[in-house]
C-alpha cells in the first residue's frame, strides 16, 4: 500500500490475494447458495454473488451471517453508486464489475470497500494504475487469452490481475503462469447448469483450487531458478486524485 495506514479494502485484498481463487455464484439458486458455500468451505474462501443473480442481496446477507469470517463474500456486477450501498448494505466485503465505473469508485473510496474494476486493454489499466487501483479484474480473460495478460503486464508489472471470464480448467492454469495472480471460477470451468448441482460444481470448484494454488506458490520470481514462492503481491490504496473525462 502507499498510505501508509491499514484500511479495510487493503485488507480484503490482501486476504483475496492470499486464497487466489474466488468462486462466482451465478447459476447457483437462491436456496442453494448456503449449502454450496458450507461444501467449499476449506477449499475456495472468496465468493462473490454476481448482483443480476435472483436475491442477490438476500444471499450475500445470508452468506455473511452463515460463515461467520470463514470466507470472504463479495457482489459483482455493479455498476452504479446505489448498487455499492445495496450491497454493502447486503454485507458485502468487496465489488466487483465487468468494467470501471466512476460513480462505483468513488461510492467505494467513500466506504473504504475494495474495488477491483474490470479492465481489457492497455489504456484501460494504465488509467487505473494512476488512479490508486492495481488490483485488477481481467475480463473477458478467456477470449483473449493468456498472451493478452501478458502483453498488458509488460507496460505495467504492477498490476494485479484476476483472471475472469470464461476460462476452462486448462485456462485457468494458462493464466497464472502468464502472470495472473489469481483465478475466478464461473460457469465456464464449473459448467453450469448442464453438470449435476451441487455434487460437481463443489468437486470441480476444490479440484481447481488445489490444482491453481500449489502451481501459483511454486511459480518462480524472474532470473531466480528456486522454487521458493515470491514474495505475495501488496496492495496499493488511495483516493482518486483527478477525475476522468469522456467515461
Amino acid at each position: 500500500m502507499t498510505t501508509g495506514r491499514a484500511t479495510r479494502a487493503a485488507a480484503v485484498g490482501e486476504r483475496i490475494l492470499a486464497d487466489g481463487v474466488i468462486a462466482i455464484f451465478r447459476g447457483v439458486p437462491p436456496d442453494g447458495v448456503l449449502g454450496l458455500a458450507a461444501d467449499l468451505a476449506g477449499g475456495v474462501r472468496v465468493l462473490e454473488v454476481p448482483l443480476t443473480e435472483p436475491a442477490a442481496l438476500e444471499s450475500i446477507a445470508a452468506l455473511r451471517e452463515a460463515l461467520h469470517g470463514r470466507a470472504v463474500v463479495g457482489a459483482g456486477s455493479v455498476r452504479t453508486a446505489e448498487d455499492v450501498r445495496g450491497a454493502t448494505g447486503a454485507g458485502a466485503e468487496f465489488v466487483v464489475s465487468a468494467g470501471f465505473f466512476d460513480a462505483v469508485a468513488e461510492a467505494c473510496l467513500a466506504e473504504d470497500l475494495l474495488y477491483p474494476p474490470g479492465m481489457l486493454s492497455a489504456s484501460e489499466v494504465g488509467r487505473a494504475l494512476v488512479d490508486g487501483f492495481d488490483l485488477l479484474k481481467l475480463f473477458p480473460a478467456g477470449p483473449v487469452g493468456p498472451r493478452w495478460l501478458a502483453a498488458l503486464l509488460g507496460p505495467s508489472p504492477d498490476a494485479k490481475f484476476i483472471a475472469v471470464g470464461n476460462l476452462d480448467e486448462q485456462g485457468l492454469l494458462d493464466a497464472l503462469d502468464a502472470g495472473a495472480v489469481g483465478v475466478s471460477l464461473g460457469s465456464a470451468v464449473l459448467g453450469l447448469p448442464d453438470r449435476s448441482w451441487p455434487g460437481s460444481w463443489t468437486g470441480c470448484a476444490r479440484a481447481t483450487a488445489r490444482s491453481f494454488r500449489p502451481r501459483r506458490d511454486q511459480r518462480r520470481p524472474h532470473g531466480d531458478h528456486r522454487r521458493a514462492p515470491p514474495p505475495r503481491p501488496r496492495l496499493r490504496v488511495r483516493r482518486l486524485d483527478r477525475h476522468r473525462g469522456g467515461d
